[in-house]
């Protein structure tokens, strides 16, 4: 199982998170992302600019390029996507200084690969994200979404 972070960034990633939340649709626009990586079963980190981690999801599905006409708000049309489930809201934010130079120490990526919006994420820097945002409860407003996946995919 690998784990990603799936970070909503730029002008639309308030508008884009509230939308994977709602239908368990999440997309990029760029073909260097490794998103066709994701396998069903991955788990994910939702980042949203601004603000740090704010959930986390289980991958349910392959990527798959667009067949229909895709609301996600972003200067480039998305090139792909992927369904995700199991989307588990944190009571409050979960976020990290980052080091002038390199990687960080414990995420392993620079904060400049999230505005790739997938990418993938140490096994240590998932579970430490996990414990920090244990240290509070689960959003019981935003509670546990069930797996959102649309009947013809994406």
């Amino acid at each position: 199982m690998t784990r990603w972070v799936l970070a909503f960034v730029g002008d639309g990633a308030q508008h884009n998170y509230e939308h994977a939340k709602r239908t368990g649709e999440f997309w990029v626009t760029s073909n260097r992302t490794p998103i066709r990586q994701a396998k069903p079963g991955d788990k994910a980190l939702l980042y949203l600019a601004g603000e740090g981690f704010v959930a986390e999801a289980t991958v349910v599905s392959q990527a798959r390029k667009p067949y229909h006409k895709v609301v996600w708000a972003s200067k480039t049309p998305p090139s792909f996507g992927l369904s995700i489930g199991e989307i588990r809201t944190f009571a409050s934010p979960v976020s990290y200084e980052f080091p002038k130079k390199g990687p960080h120490p414990v995420l392993g990526f620079h904060p400049y690969a999230l505005r790739g919006g997938f990418l993938k994420i140490t096994e240590e820097g998932f579970d430490d994200v996990l414990l920090k945002a244990a240290a509070g409860t689960l959003d019981s407003a935003a509670g546990c979404y069930p797996s959102a996946v649309p009947d013809k995919g994406l």
